[in-house]
């Protein structure tokens, strides 16, 4: 699962895996993989939230794959912006550090109470569901020369 690092903001496991590299095409055409897997992680370690941004460091640009609805509100609240609707992804511009720019507005705006919506809600509870956590595949991402952990 390479660089994944999990952040504990209340009662709330918040999972984020980073990608750094200079083909962002290449990692992209591996969406649906990576999307499989966060979703597999998700049920198995019951993580709240679990996001993978992929950074460009040649142009220090990064893009968010969301994996669910609950992800896509709480990432459009944090950082602006509108998931893209047919690919999944949202612009985090020359957001680069996981650290200092990625995770403290996630963390700011579930300290300060944030809720999904309905939807967001029964998404969830799909999500953490015993039967996603029964369904979930075992894929393991390999993470080749186009995708340094940091």
């Amino acid at each position: 699962r390479g660089d994944l690092k999990r952040f504990k903001i209340r009662d709330i496991m918040l999972a984020f895996g980073v990608c750094e590299t200079t083909d962002v095409k290449t990692v992209l055409k591996r969406r649906t993989e990576i999307l499989n897997e966060m979703r597999a992680m998700k049920a198995e370690e019951q993580d709240t939230y679990v996001f993978f941004a992929i950074i460009d460091v040649a142009k220090l640009h990064s893009t968010l794959i969301i994996c669910g609805r609950p992800e896509k509100e709480l990432a459009e609240k944090a950082f602006g912006g509108t998931v893209d609707a047919k690919t999944g992804l949202l612009d985090l511009g020359n957001r680069v550090s996981r650290k200092k720019t990625m995770v403290p507005p996630l963390d700011e705006l579930l300290k300060s109470g944030f809720a999904l919506s309905k939807e967001g809600e029964a998404a969830q509870k799909a999500a953490l569901s015993k039967e996603a956590q029964e369904n979930a595949g075992h894929l393991q991402l390999v993470y080749d020369k186009e995708c340094v952990g940091q």
